[in-house]
């Protein structure tokens, strides 16, 4: 299973308020989409974890100590915030073509992150 479709189906069982991601390219104004911001705070919070006083760093932390429930909500922060970067991005291109008076019939979302 890819690992975009695995965390979309873990996504659905999880609580994204509970690891706080940040949202990526929040202060780009082009249509560019990256998630490289997105997948190095993803790899923070799992290695790293998010409970107080038991900070270990990335080298030291067994992934096993994320319990099934976090894996859920670390997925679900994940989805999210591919997902306010996607919304934000769309919004503004049709923003800008309704402002340039450009017609739009349709609209199409291509690569790995519009599959989910």
């Amino acid at each position: 299973m890819v690992g975009g479709k695995l965390i979309e189906q873990m996504a659905r069982y999880g609580d994204p308020s509970e690891f706080e991601l940040p949202i990526p390219q929040k202060l780009d104004s082009t249509a560019n989409m990256s998630y490289s911001g997105l997948l190095t705070s993803s790899k923070r919070k799992f290695y790293e974890g998010q409970q107080e006083g038991n900070f270990k760093s990335m080298y030291e932390r067994d992934p096993a100590d994320l319990s099934f429930k976090q894996l859920l909500n670390l997925s679900s922060s994940i989805q999210f915030g591919a997902f306010c970067q996607i919304q934000r991005k769309v919004s503004d291109v049709l923003a800008y073509l309704h402002a340039k008076d450009i017609p739009v019939n349709c609209l199409n979302l291509a690569g790995g992150v519009s599959c989910n």
